[in-house]
């Protein structure tokens, strides 16, 4: 079964695709968090990452339809990955959210740093 990402990049759908500007980070603002199942491994997070700039984008289906790129198709596009890894290692629909939320999200990224420099600015400022 072929993926819906895979389908959408195809060009049939290129030109609905025109306006969607991937929404991706620099490596030099990732957040690498050792407890995340993502994070973790480098192999893993940047193809996961890249995936997770389609969440959200609508794709033409035809005759009127679309659809827009959901955790589940993201997960279903991840499956090779997840394929001879150990049961706890695995991408869950939770861990793929997880991550999304906390290390990839702006606003997850925006709080991490806010709250890092501050620590270090309450660090610096006693001694």
């Amino acid at each position: 079964m072929q993926s819906i990402i895979v389908r959408a990049v195809t060009r049939d759908h290129a030109e609905g695709l025109q306006w969607w500007q991937p929404r991706g980070f620099t490596p030099d603002f990732e957040r690498r968090e050792p407890r995340c199942r993502i994070c973790r491994d480098e192999t893993v997070r940047v193809p996961v990452n890249k995936l997770l700039d389609w969440h959200g984008a609508p794709i033409i289906l035809g005759r009127g339809k679309t659809h827009v790129v959901t955790y589940a198709d993201i997960l279903r596009d991840l499956e090779p990955l997840n394929e001879g890894r150990d049961k706890r290692d695995r991408i869950t629909y939770d861990s793929l959210w997880v991550h999304a939320k906390r290390h990839y999200d702006l606003a997850g990224i925006t709080a991490y740093w806010t709250a890092r420099m501050y620590k270090e600015l309450m660090n610096a400022l006693r001694g």
